[in-house]
């Protein structure tokens, strides 16, 4: 994983434990924006990727689809899963769990 991609998880894993804590805190506008930041960076750093870390790139596509889901952002979750699907075959069970957000819209 780049340097780039490293950072974006990163932040993208403080911004989704501050949503949460933002719904247990009952202020679930601040954790819809949270979460809708968090994607934002999970899905930016499944785009810096090199081309050969299929695995890595698939599990950040189902992280980062997750978490467009959890702010409602519906469109997010067909981008990243289409984007996910058009690169490399993906492991059975992430392409099952993206389908199944898919299914859930």
């Amino acid at each position: 994983m780049t340097d780039d991609a490293l950072e974006l998880h990163a932040l993208s894993e403080r911004l989704a434990l501050q949503a949460r804590a933002a719904l247990r805190g009952s202020n679930p506008d601040a954790a819809l924006s949270l979460f809708r930041a968090a994607a934002s960076a999970e899905e930016a750093a499944m785009h810096r990727l090199e081309s050969h870390c299929t695995r890595t790139r698939s599990a950040l596509a189902l992280s980062a689809a997750s978490l467009f889901r959890a702010c409602q952002c519906l469109e997010g979750v067909v981008r990243v899963v289409q984007f996910a699907r058009a690169r490399a075959p993906l492991p059975g069970h992430i392409d099952y769990e993206l389908q199944l957000l898919l299914n859930g819209l």
